[in-house]
């Protein structure tokens, strides 16, 4: 099996990787070397001559480049460096680097590139009398490669959150894919208008799985329904502690709904729905697909989304404020945060840290009080005013909270889980010690009735045959 190496945040072979690098097939190198040829070369439309003969072209920005490539070729010398499989961890991994670093260097020199072709095309072979304005005077070469980083980072970041939805059950192939979603990788290479254009293709990319994956559910559902029932039947026998199951097919099923609708009134009531999964594990897998859903609805109204979204975090906050100390200061400052942001990746930024705070906050309030109602009911059995029975009826609730697959609850049963443990000893040491009380025998160690009556039987009929014996002797 051939080597597999990590570069760029993508998993490739050995063979692959000198395809792309060593033999210069990447697609950014391949550009990186027609763009030179037309913009440089001596001969033809859109030789060296054509780009100075223009006066749209920026002057200093053709000498930069220019310079900036030449610097490229003497740091990649002949080539890039060639992986052996018999190559060692240490060596790969500065071949790797030096590659990454030479490739984010060919990305820049593209862009200039790109932009003097797109200053020359506006023109032609005509001589333009107008002396050059440049359209950003105040740009400098450091901005434009700010530009170009950032490009780059938006579209690792977008082909990251594709990967990730693609190989979550059921996966789904990009063979899978509806037309040009299947060049997904392709079309935001090709991305060069800004963070809008790669949020549209991740976008649409997203939705197109999200079908594709409800269709495979739906179709598996049918055939195997009665197989899956077996199977949870045999798994509840053989754990019967097993974690309560969350309809994850309902959450599919209401992000697709959202990908399918461009009216504000039914994406906000579709995204109420979502949000009431927060803290399941099927939410956080489809966070960044649900992520673009916020954005996808502020697009259409952003001030009457963000509004909702506070009012709905601030309604949340004021039932619990008196409980938190001050940690309530800390949500109102968010919350003031949040209401003055303009920018929507940090709108949504701000409501995810928010609602997961005030989430931790209201299953630590939950679990708080019903240790307190187990406190009050332990205490009413020991004084013999209530019926022993709601302990068990208590401890079943806090057991349920327990087993919940809802991180927020799972986090705050471990914060209380010594304190809990050390209380339900007590009580199951007080329960013992007070069987006399009205209601059934203590929690843990319970003797059936009827097992009580055969004793009791048993032993009176003993008694009585050793009075025989003794009046007989």
């Amino acid at each position: 099996m051939s080597r597999v190496i990590k570069i760029n945040g993508k998993e490739i072979t050995l063979a692959e990787y000198n395809n792309l690098y060593f033999k210069e097939q990447h697609p950014v190198l391949k550009r990186l070397g027609e763009l030179y040829d037309e913009i440089y070369g001596s001969k033809g439309v859109g030789s060296r001559e054509e780009y100075e003969k223009s006066k749209k072209v920026n002057r200093q920005l053709f000498a930069d480049t220019e310079n900036a490539y030449n610097k490229y070729c003497e740091s990649k010398g002949q080539n890039y460096w060639e992986i052996w499989d018999i190559d060692n961890d240490d060596k790969v991994k500065k071949t790797i680097a030096r590659s990454e670093q030479l490739l984010d260097g060919a990305q820049g020199i593209v862009n200039d590139m790109e932009q003097l072709k797109s200053q020359r095309d506006k023109t032609g072979n005509e001589y333009n009398e107008k002396p050059y304005q440049n359209p950003n005077p105040d740009q400098t070469r450091e901005e434009r490669n700010e530009k170009a980083d950032n490009l780059r980072k938006w579209r690792a970041e977008a082909k990251s959150e594709i990967e990730t939805v693609l190989n979550q059950e059921p996966k789904i192939t990009t063979s899978d894919l509806d037309g040009e979603n299947r060049t997904y990788e392709k079309n935001l290479e090709n991305a060069i208008l800004g963070e809008d254009e790669v949020k549209e293709i991740k976008e649409r990319v997203l939705a197109d799985i999200l079908r594709k994956r409800e269709a495979k559910n739906k179709a598996s559902g049918n055939k195997g329904d009665k197989r899956k029932r077996e199977d949870e039947e045999d798994d509840e026998q053989d754990t019967p502690n097993k974690k309560p199951k969350v309809d994850e097919n309902e959450l599919v099923s209401l992000i697709s709904q959202a990908q399918n609708t461009n009216k504000f009134e039914d994406l906000k009531t579709l995204l109420e729905k979502i949000n009431a999964f927060e803290g399941e594990p099927i939410y956080q897998e489809n966070q960044s697909v649900i992520n673009s859903l916020k954005l996808k609805t502020a697009i259409i109204n952003k001030l009457e989304y963000k509004n909702g979204v506070v009012n709905n975090l601030k309604t949340r906050l004021d039932k619990i404020k008196d409980k938190i100390g001050d940690k309530n200061g800390t949500i109102v400052g968010k919350l003031e945060e949040l209401k003055n942001s303009t920018d929507m990746d940090d709108i949504n930024r701000i409501e995810n840290e928010i609602t997961a705070e005030i989430g931790q906050s209201e299953a630590n309030i939950t679990l708080d009080k019903m240790i307190d109602e187990l406190k009050e009911i332990w205490q009413g059995v020991i004084d013999k005013k209530i019926n022993r029975s709601k302990v068990r009826t208590q401890l079943d609730k806090i057991k349920t909270f327990q087993e919940s697959t809802n991180s927020y609850k799972q986090s705050a049963y471990q914060a209380k889980s010594v304190e809990l443990n050390s209380l339900m000893t007590k009580i199951d040491n007080s329960l013992q010690t007070n069987q006399e009380g009205n209601g059934i025998a203590p929690w843990k160690i319970i003797v059936p009735v009827v097992g009580v009556v055969v004793l009791l039987a048993v032993g009176l009929i003993v008694y009585r045959r050793k009075n025989k014996i003794k009046n007989k002797i």
